[in-house]
């Protein structure tokens, strides 16, 4: 199975040798350092065989010594699929501008969801992210990591005990826990 698969990465053509006995000439290609593989004897003048595509000029040499035809009847291998390929430049093209556009969208932040927090909070923490650059149609790789943003929106917004960043794919998700007020603790102590 290796070499069937080192071969497809050289390359190999598919050689179709005309002459009488059409197995001596592998039995020579063999004694000249030229491997030959999958080799079917047609009729008894004709056989077929595969060779690497490297060996080639090795295969001049040995049809010097011989009496036999050759005839090329076939290519394989990565080094014809991709002159295949070059060929085909409006493909190469297309499939090219498909992956940019792909990468291009998948790195711009499309969502951003703030929970935990009421509506005033949860204003004032889109507002700050909005100045670290944390904004939608944004690009993810212009603004900072989520531990960055995390440290920078508890330093200034001071009414929040605890803030989580968490990016996930292109969507930005921030999670808060408020500080509750001395106000409100007094309401709820003297309620008891």
């Amino acid at each position: 199975m290796f070499f069937y698969k080192k071969n497809w990465l050289t390359g190999y053509v598919t050689i179709k040798v005309i002459g009488p006995y059409p197995e001596r000439f592998f039995d020579l290609c063999a004694r000249y350092q030229v491997p030959s593989w999958d080799i079917i004897k047609k009729s008894s003048t004709v056989a077929i065989g595969k060779i690497k595509l490297s060996d080639l000029s090795k295969l001049r040499k040995v049809k010097k010594k011989s009496i036999h035809k050759i005839y090329f009847s076939g290519r394989s291998g990565l080094p014809f699929v991709i002159k295949k390929l070059v060929a085909q430049k409006p493909l190469l093209i297309g499939i090219t501008i498909a992956f940019i556009i792909i990468f291009m969208l998948s790195n711009i932040i499309w969502r951003i969801d703030v929970a935990g927090l009421d509506r005033e909070i949860k204003l004032k923490v889109l507002n700050q992210v909005e100045e670290y650059g944390l904004e939608k149609g944004n690009f993810q790789w212009n603004v900072e990591s989520p531990a960055t943003l995390q440290k920078k929106i508890l330093e200034d917004i001071p009414e929040l005990l605890w803030i989580g960043v968490k990016k996930n794919g292109s969507a930005f998700h921030l999670k808060g826990v408020e500080k509750l007020r001395l106000k409100n603790r007094k309401r709820v102590n003297q309620g008891i």
